[in-house]
């Protein structure tokens, strides 16, 4: 039996590993990392490289950074396409198909070339228990695409392509999420990522990750960064003051602050930080957060304005972490209603003001 992994982000990375170790365990398992996020920065996560790397888990990894994409120039669509069907002949019959996302369309057409018609979906956060619809001009586009694409590609099958919000496309059989009770769609087949199979699994990876020394000295909390700023959500002077109050209550509890960065953030705001408060450590790392939370005690706080990754604390951490969702102290910023609710099921604090944050950090 052939399985196929088809993933964009370490995040996948990650759940497709637990589940290979898991439920696919003892399976020819195949790796796929398709037009990867800042893939030239992979290299520095040591976590993400074991992954990638271990030949126990995969039988063979194929590493396509660009595909079907406009600025690639080197080949035309149709080469591109047929080369892929050679890679994925090479592995020889594949029975099932797991993706990192539903939604972008190079990873359904993946399914078809596959030789499938129906996939599995890993979770990648806090939109694979719900999100937003896609507008209808952008399905009428992502149809044209993928017609397009099928044409010129000689890609045929029974496949019926999602052109709405991750998860929802018909041919996603099953869901594999680290906490389905948290789902807020309808799903065919839930299967659980447990803690008990996570707990299992992560101490491998952990033994292979290069030590990070700022999160091994002292307490500390983790601030998740995000590219809200950049896309207009609020401003830099919000959240600044966000990280001023921060930073003093850290100070007075001897609290390290450290921060996070997202792959998406603009380097000059992460340098006014670092200019603005010396002391807060700027942690520019591609691991996902959850295998920090797994490798280091020292870890007590997570803090972000509505991060995904404080969800899942509770089934990768070996100490008690505080996750807490900041969004509210950021004045008239506002999140998704459906991910506010995620949120308020979660077990994430959720601080109304200054003095619940700081009851939070204090006790």
């Amino acid at each position: 039996m052939n399985n196929l992994f088809i993933i964009n982000t370490p995040f996948q990375l990650l759940s497709a590993f637990i589940t290979a170790n898991s439920y696919e365990k003892g399976v020819g398992n195949y790796l796929l990392v398709l037009r990867p996020n800042e893939y030239e920065n992979w290299q520095y996560s040591t976590g993400v490289q074991y992954i990638l790397k271990d030949t126990s888990t995969w039988r063979r990894v194929f590493i396509v950074e660009k595909w079907l994409q406009r600025d690639d120039k080197k080949n035309s669509y149709r080469e591109q396409i047929r080369e892929m069907k050679e890679r994925i002949k090479s592995i020889g019959n594949i029975n099932q198909v797991f993706l990192g996302s539903d939604k972008i369309i190079q990873n359904q057409l993946m399914v078809e070339i596959a030789g499938c018609s129906e996939y599995s979906l890993l979770d990648e956060g806090s939109f694979s228990y719900n999100s937003r619809d896609r507008k209808a001009l952008s399905k009428i586009w992502q149809y044209i695409r993928i017609q397009y694409f099928r044409n010129i590609g000689n890609v045929h099958g029974n496949m019926k392509y999602n052109f709405s919000g991750i998860g929802y496309g018909t041919g996603n059989v099953t869901d594999y999420l680290y906490r389905p009770e948290l789902l807020g769609r309808k799903s065919k087949c839930v299967k659980q990522l447990d803690k008990k199979y996570i707990q299992s699994i992560l101490p491998t990876i952990a033994d292979h990750m290069e030590d990070i020394s700022i999160l091994m000295q002292q307490p500390c909390i983790i601030f998740l960064g995000s590219p809200f700023i950049e896309q207009g959500a609020f401003t830099i002077q919000t959240e600044m003051q966000i990280l001023q109050n921060l930073y003093e209550i850290a100070g007075q509890s001897k609290l390290r602050l450290i921060y996070k960065t997202h792959h998406s953030e603009n380097e000059d705001k992460l340098n006014t930080y670092q200019q603005e408060y010396p002391n807060m450590d700027i942690l520019r790392s591609l691991e996902p957060a959850e295998l920090l939370y797994h490798k280091y005690d020292k870890i007590k706080f997570v803090i972000s304005f509505a991060s995904s990754g404080m969800l899942y604390i509770n089934s990768f951490a070996i100490q008690d972490i505080k996750p807490i969702a900041a969004y509210q102290l950021y004045g008239k910023a506002t999140i998704q209603p459906r991910i506010q609710r995620i949120f308020e099921n979660s077990g994430v604090f959720m601080p109304k003001d200054w003095e619940e944050m700081r009851n939070l950090l204090l006790t």
